[in-house]
């Protein structure tokens, strides 16, 4: 007598299991290269900090001596962009490489680090002439989190900078906070530009990208790495409809820390 026999073996699990295997070493990798990113791109910060600074006092003696004169004043302002463009670049590699210290912890009210956040942005200089609209929902109020509150509003001062300078002049830039779930609370920064092309979105937070001409390529990696070093996590997205695009930050509560 001939039969068949037929085993079926379900490996959801084992499946899902190494799908999240796969996730945690890619993170780990992550962490790893920003680890070195930031402590390689610090210490030039550091190294270049003094000469820079000595140029500056250069300028600024030079700019004494000849900045009224019409026939320099063109090369003046040029050098001055440059110094201050390169002075900008060291704070952010500077900052790439600080650590979050979990010594400066505390437990904080989200929405008011969001409301600090966005009167300090209102005070800059890509923030005085804007509107923004600010969304908190009822129970969000009372969201606590464990958080270095000056690096967060270093987050959401940085966001609120990216999204004005990607929507047109006189739009609003928004940010929301919708009600906490699951132990998480969210915060929503929203623009109202052409978007962000497909090819493009998966590079947006990577070090030293960017399509912005004068840009770094390090505020949005900078702002990735604080929120992942309070356990968070942070995407980009095109809304749906257009215009424009969210990024949305999402940190534990004080409850599930």
């Amino acid at each position: 007598m001939v039969g068949l026999i037929h085993v079926v073996r379900d490996i959801t699990d084992r499946k899902r299991a190494e799908e999240e295997r796969a996730k945690l070493e890619a993170r780990l990798r992550e962490a790893q290269k920003m680890e070195v990113i930031g402590s390689l791109a610090g210490g030039v910060a550091h190294e270049v900090r003094n000469p820079l600074n000595a140029i500056m006092a250069l300028t600024d003696a030079l700019d004494q001596e000849v900045g009224a004169n019409p026939e320099y004043k063109a090369f003046m302002m040029h050098m001055r962009t440059q110094v201050d463009r390169l002075t900008a670049l060291m704070n952010d590699l500077l900052e790439l490489g600080k650590p979050v210290e979990q010594s400066k912890l505390r437990t904080e009210s989200l929405t008011e680090i969001v409301a600090i956040s966005v009167d300090a942005w209102k005070q800059s200089k890509h923030g005085k002439d804007r509107e923004v609209v600010v969304s908190v929902a009822g129970p969000a109020e009372g969201t606590y989190i464990l958080a270095d509150a000056k690096k967060l509003q270093q987050v959401f001062i940085n966001l609120l900078d990216n999204a004005a300078q990607h929507s047109p002049a006189g739009s609003p830039v928004r940010i929301e906070v919708p009600p906490p779930a699951g132990g998480k609370a969210e915060v929503r920064v929203v623009d109202q530009g052409a978007g962000i092309p497909a090819d493009i979105l998966p590079r947006v937070f990577d070090t030293f990208f960017t399509t912005r001409r004068g840009g770094t390529g390090l505020g949005l990696s900078i702002v990735k790495h604080i929120v992942e070093k309070h356990g968070g996590t942070i995407s980009l997205a095109n809304n749906d409809p257009p215009p424009g695009c969210a990024v949305s930050v999402v940190l534990s509560t004080l409850e599930e820390i």
